[in-house]
């Protein structure tokens, strides 16, 4: 379940390495493709830095490197896109071999997998309000925590038409409503449609925040809201298209030849060339066979990928790393405290955890309260300089020693030890050594060291909580610690859709239908096969009819009010009991026969 919750993550703005990590967080970084993590081949400095194009490095050698970091556009399993933009270090930084020199989100500068954060949780039914899978999250850790999600939005222009607006700039961030693509069109959107191949689905009405509009004898296509990360342009017939479009597909085409050009000549071996454009979307350069939905369409297609930054809110999904997957039901606005931990950020049931069985979690819980103040606690030592360099490496050691296991507290002493003099402290202060907790799959750390541990460090396992609503404190402690959580690609404003909201077809003025197009939620079948259970077939009538947007029945329903002046009565059910009905058909075709009866017992 984690690992197929891992393939859900998104990645977010502020990701942190784990304090309780499995030794695979590691392993990733060495193994992944230089799409995420780009790592330097031998000792040298950086010497230029193009932003969102190269990075320029000199090796001690003489010898340069160029290095890749243009953002690049994943699409993820449930058919969005993820955007893969490269960090990179800074001109005059000096690395290692092997060292990082870009990375995505995913990663951090040492090249290790991180795909979420490490949060204080308490494991507590928060005032009834956090019931199954559902979790509790204060709005600060909502609004610190920012996901990117790309929309693609294209439009299709017909040959022979003459472009009145185009948007051409990359990085350009869009309000809202501001037209994309116009060009001029004198005939109706059936034939739009038709000669196209665009779904009546693709096409809204009139208002200013839909997908397309009609202006005077033209057609708008307007943007969403975000920034615009990428552009291409795809060309059928160079003779019958605007002359603005071919400029843009020019000058695209331009950008990612020069681009490429750089790249390969700081490949010595020729073969290596060809793995440079591995990662690059470069279908658009070649002019002709171009397709759409699997067939060749007629004129040209430009495509916006549209980068729109969001909070996490509620109806969105988080999950931690042992197939506790929730959905946020609600954002505090005050954020509620520990007797010991400054703030708690999410609240999950304990209900859940017995119930999946998930003890794991609740060690996870205390190893990462127990790394993190042990971190607070090397920090505040290094700037003592009362404390020695013999002192500051035995704390190390001892904490490990009590959690074990003897292989990773051996290995431990062994890089602890081999820093000589002041240079353990500086490594703290700067960052360089963090404390973390490995446990190998497979591998177990038994709750008599974790409160062995705890009590070396002289913090508590369990809290009592303080409650804002209440203005009071939990009457018993409750676990308080720290896990690790990641913000699943489910989000509430894109999948939670009614109908009778959103967009609108412009031929039958029924809601789009895919959820990317903000399309009206219809009965599912199983939905249907529950009713028609029930005999409720008259409430499917009324949910699909005139209660949906089926013009013809909400007509008729109009006419009918406007006729007699009030609302008439809808279809109702008049029979029940359909379950019962067919449970007994299944026991007579088995050759059985029941009897109904109840049984009484009265205890005196």
């Amino acid at each position: 379940m984690a690992r197929t919750h891992a393939n859900q993550t998104t990645p977010i703005s502020n990701s942190e390495q784990p304090l309780v990590c499995t030794g695979g967080e590691f392993i990733v970084g060495q193994l992944a493709s230089p799409r995420f993590v780009q790592r330097a081949k031998k000792d040298g400095t950086v010497i230029n830095v193009d932003k969102n194009k190269t990075v320029t490095v000199k090796y001690k050698d003489g010898t340069i490197d160029i290095f890749d970091i243009i953002p690049r556009l994943s699409r993820t399993k449930r058919g969005s896109y993820i955007a893969l933009e490269m960090n990179s270090l800074d001109e005059g930084d000096k690395f290692k071999a092997n060292q990082p020199i870009a990375f995505t989100k995913n990663f951090n500068q040492k090249g290790v997998y991180c795909a979420g954060k490490n949060i204080n949780i308490a494991l507590l039914n928060y005032l009834g309000l956090n019931h199954e899978d559902s979790y509790i999250i204060t709005k600060e850790l909502a609004d610190q925590t920012m996901v990117d999600s790309v929309e693609e939005v294209q439009v299709i222009v017909p040959p022979d038409v003459k472009i009145i607006n185009l948007e051409k700039e990359k990085g350009k961030v869009l309000n809202g409503g501001e037209i994309l693509v116009e060009f001029s069109y004198d005939s109706s959107l059936d034939e739009y449609l038709s000669s196209t191949n665009i779904d009546s689905d693709d096409i809204s009405s009139d208002s200013s925040n839909e997908m397309f509009s009609l202006g005077n004898k033209s057609i708008k296509k307007l943007a969403p809201s975000g920034e615009i990360v990428d552009i291409k342009v795809y060309i059928n017939n160079k003779n019958s298209t605007d002359k603005q479009i071919i400029s843009l597909h020019n000058d695209l085409v331009k950008e990612q030849k020069n681009i490429i050009a750089k790249l390969a000549s700081s490949v010595a071996d020729k073969n290596k060339q060809l793995s440079i454009t591995d990662n690059m979307n470069l279908s658009f350069i070649n002019i002709g066979g171009h397709k759409v939905k699997g067939n060749i369409f007629v004129g040209s297609r430009i495509v916006y990928y549209i980068k729109r930054p969001r909070k996490v809110n509620i109806g969105d999904k988080l999950s931690n790393r042992f197939g506790a997957k929730g959905v946020v039901s609600k954002i505090l606005d005050k954020t509620p405290k520990g007797s010991f931990t400054e703030k708690i950020d999410i609240f999950l049931s304990p209900i859940s955890v017995l119930g999946r069985k998930n003890i794991a979690l609740i060690k996870e819980l205390y190893l990462g309260k127990i790394f993190f103040n042990a971190n607070k606690k090397i920090e505040e030592m290094a700037e003592d300089p009362k404390v020695s360099n013999d002192k500051l490496a035995k704390f190390i050691i001892d904490l490990y020693n009590i959690i074990g296991p003897k292989k990773v507290s051996d290995h431990i002493a062994e890089n602890v030890n081999s820093y000589t003099g002041n240079k353990l402290r500086q490594a703290i202060k700067n960052d360089d050594i963090n404390l973390f907790c490995i446990v190998e799959p497979f591998e177990d750390i038994s709750f008599k060291n974790i409160r062995a541990a705890a009590e070396f460090l002289k913090i508590p396992l369990e809290e009592k909580v303080y409650i804002p609503e209440l203005d009071r404190w939990t009457d018993v402690e409750v676990p308080v610690g720290i896990s690790y959580y990641m913000f699943l690609e489910h989000y509430s404003d894109v999948y939670a859709n009614i109908r009778g909201t959103g967009r609108f077809t412009g031929l039958t003025r029924q809601p789009t239908k895919r959820k990317a197009q903000e399309g009206g939620q219809s009965i599912a079948n199983l939905d249907i096969y529950s009713f028609l259970t029930y005999d409720a077939n008259h409430i499917i009538s009324e949910l699909l009819g005139p209660r949906s947007d089926e013009h013809r029945s909400k007509r008729e329903l109009y006419n009918e009010i406007i006729e007699n002046g009030e609302m008439p009565n809808l279809p109702e059910t008049t029979k029940t009991g359909g379950t019962k009905d067919i449970f007994n058909l299944y026991i007579l075709g088995m050759g059985l026969n029941i009897t109904w009866f109840f049984s009484f017992t009265i205890f005196i």
